[in-house]
């Protein structure tokens, strides 16, 4: 259960795993989904151009790492004013499902990430233009490196 919760965090990290499998559309298709309580209002993902490369390996020690590339373009809209921007967010990832039940989670931007940030429960909504890192264990530590936009004040 560990092992699962943690990979659910880390897939809400990149917007490539986690809008995909809300909206359960193939490659291609229009995708949108609504992310509530991120911001003081509910944010609709608009994915009008959506394709993904996956590649998963499992090493003989249990470790499973996936690689995930690919392109999405859309729009993210403020459902209470209308405000909208556009997104790309072709963010190639690595997740590392490590045998103790860790994931180690590495996305370069541009991405768009939505979570709580370890550090203090907050929930984060951002573009980020960088590097995001995170571990989900024992311990849990979040590095970001680049430009970050904050998308419900972008929105606001």
């Amino acid at each position: 259960m560990r092992k699962l919760r943690a990979t659910i965090l880390a897939a809400g990290l990149i917007f490539g795993l986690v809008g995909p499998t809300m909206a359960a559309g193939p490659d291609g298709d229009h995708v949108s989904f609504t992310l509530s309580g991120f911001c003081s209002f509910d944010v609709v993902v608009d994915l009008t151009t959506w394709q993904q490369v996956r590649l998963v390996q499992t090493a003989p020690d249990g470790t499973t790492t996936t690689i995930v590339t690919g392109r999405a373009t859309g729009t993210v809209t403020n459902v209470d004013t209308g405000a909208t921007i556009p997104i790309n967010v072709s963010d190639p990832a690595k997740i590392t499902e490590n045998p103790d039940g860790s994931v180690d989670f590495q996305v370069s931007g541009p991405a768009l990430s939505f979570f709580a940030d370890p550090t203090n429960g907050d929930f984060l909504l951002i573009l980020n233009f960088g590097l995001v890192r995170v571990h989900l264990g024992d311990s849990v530590s979040f590095r970001t490196i680049g430009r970050q936009v904050d998308v419900c004040a972008a929105l606001a």
